[in-house]
C-alpha cells in the first residue's frame, strides 16, 4: 500500500456533509492482510490540507480509536471499513468550491510493528449547505 493514496469513489467529490465509508485492506510488511485480532489499535485522524500551514484538524478527529468502534471495523480478513460522519466532511471555507481533507489512518500489530497511511479526498462545497 503507498503511503497516500486518494479516496476512489464513483464520483469526483464526498460532498459536503454527507456519510461516506471508506474501505481498504490493512495490510503488514509482507503485504499481508492484518486481521481485527492481530491489531493493538487503530486511530483515525482527520485534517484540512487546503491550507499547508495551517493542515486544521476536523471534528475534533485527532488520533481517535476507531478499532471495531465508531467510526472504523475491521473484518478478520483485514478490510477497514471508516465511516465518515455529516460533520467530518464540513467545508471550513465559505467561498471555495472544494477543500482538500485527508484521512490519517495508524495502526500497531504484533506487539512492535505499526503502519500508517494517508488518504486524500476533496470535498464538495454546497452554496446551500448549513
Amino acid at each position: 500500500m503507498p503511503p497516500r493514496t486518494t479516496f476512489s469513489l464513483d464520483r469526483d467529490t464526498v460532498p459536503e456533509r454527507s456519510t461516506v465509508q471508506y474501505v481498504a485492506t490493512l495490510v503488514d510488511e509482507r503485504n499481508s492482510a492484518i486481521s481485527a485480532g492481530d491489531l493493538s489499535s487503530l486511530q483515525l485522524t482527520l485534517y484540512d490540507a487546503s491550507d499547508p500551514r495551517n493542515l486544521a484538524i476536523l471534528n475534533s478527529v485527532l488520533s481517535v480509536g476507531i478499532l471495531n468502534t465508531g467510526r472504523g471495523s475491521v473484518t478478520s480478513a483485514g478490510s477497514l471499513i471508516i465511516t465518515l460522519l455529516p460533520a467530518d466532511n464540513a467545508i471550513r471555507t465559505d467561498g471555495v468550491p472544494v477543500e482538500q481533507h485527508v484521512m490519517l489512518i495508524e495502526w500497531t500489530y504484533g506487539g512492535t510493528k505499526g503502519g500508517r497511511h494517508e488518504v486524500e479526498f476533496r470535498v464538495a462545497n454546497f452554496a446551500k449547505v448549513s
